[in-house]
Formats: C-alpha cells, structure tokens, sequence
C-alpha cells in the first residue's frame, strides 16, 4: 500500500496535478456550449390563438475569459427548412454562474410560422434568463415568470441536414 501511495505520488510531482475546483467554486464555471444547435424559439400569438416554435440553426461561441455567449443563427422557413434570416444573441456575459439576463428582441420573417403572420406577431421582445446546462443544452425563460417566450436546443452535427420536427424541450431541466 505504501509503494503505492509512493508511486502515485511520484507520478503526480513528475507530472503536474490538476486544479481542483472547490465545492463552493463549481456553480462558478460555465459547461462546454461550443457546437452547432438547433433553437427552438417558443411563443404565444398576440391574439391568444395559439403557440408558434420559430426554429433556428447556428454557431454558439462563449468567449472564457469574458464569459460571454454569442449565437451565430439563421432562422428557417417553416415549410423547407431553409434560411429565411439571419439572427444574432450576442454578449450574454456570465458573471457568476451559468445563468443570465439578456434583452431578446428577434423579428420573426413570415415563412418562419405556420400560417399567416399577424403584425402583433412579427417581432418577439423579453427579458430573459438564459442557463448553460450540463448536457450542452442552453434554454432561456422569462425572467418575469411565465412560460413564454422560452428557448430551447439541441446540439446538431455540422455537417448533418437540419432535423425536421422539434426534438428539442423549451423548458429548463437544469441538467
């Protein structure tokens, strides 16, 4: 046993240690985000008619030193599945933890829903709270309580066709 302990010992001096993060330090550090996502962007209609999933496809890039997000999308055509507009969420600073406030001002294009877009209905506007989960999820909720609008994603292989249906949940999990 005690050869052992020597020996693992030995090792470690010859070849560094790795930081320990402390307990209390762990709700400080952001998860691994960098990939390509499918965003489910969930929202009610002005009129109360119903729910539309705006359905994005892009680049998130978190800067680690300024703990700062930025997503790179395209919005796509509900029907093809194509790019209708391009769309940014840029400079979501982390400063504490993996959740932040962020203002989300995106204009929905009108091949984005179903149907026909109502001029209440063609920009979404919110204060959100945006979370980096475990799992490489990012979701955002409102941050004055509600369900809607609310974000949710998948990760999705660059070089794979866009998925078709909304695999993704637009609920946190805090997974």
């Amino acid at each position: 046993m005690l050869r052992s302990l020597a020996l693992a010992s030995a090792v470690v001096a010859a070849t560094g240690c790795q930081t320990f993060v402390g307990i209390e330090d762990v709700d400080g550090h952001l998860p691994y985000v960098d990939a390509e996502y499918l965003i489910g962007l969930k929202r009610a209609r002005a009129d109360g008619s119903g729910d539309d999933v705006i359905r994005l496809r892009g680049t998130a890039t978190l800067d680690p030193d300024r703990r700062a997000l930025t997503l790179s999308l395209n919005q796509l055509s509900f029907t093809t599945g194509q790019s209708v507009a391009e769309n940014a969420i840029a400079g979501v600073v982390f400063a504490d933890g993996p959740s932040a406030e962020f203002d989300l001002s995106l204009t929905i294009q009108p091949g984005a829903v179903e149907g026909t877009l109502a001029p209440a209905d063609a920009t979404v506007s919110a204060r959100m709270r945006m979370t980096l989960e475990g799992d490489f999820a990012i979701c955002a909720t409102p941050v004055s309580g509600g369900a809607l609008p609310s974000i949710g994603s998948i990760v999705v292989d660059p070089a794979t066709a866009t998925p078709t249906g909304d695999r993704f949940d637009t609920a946190c999990d805090d997974l």
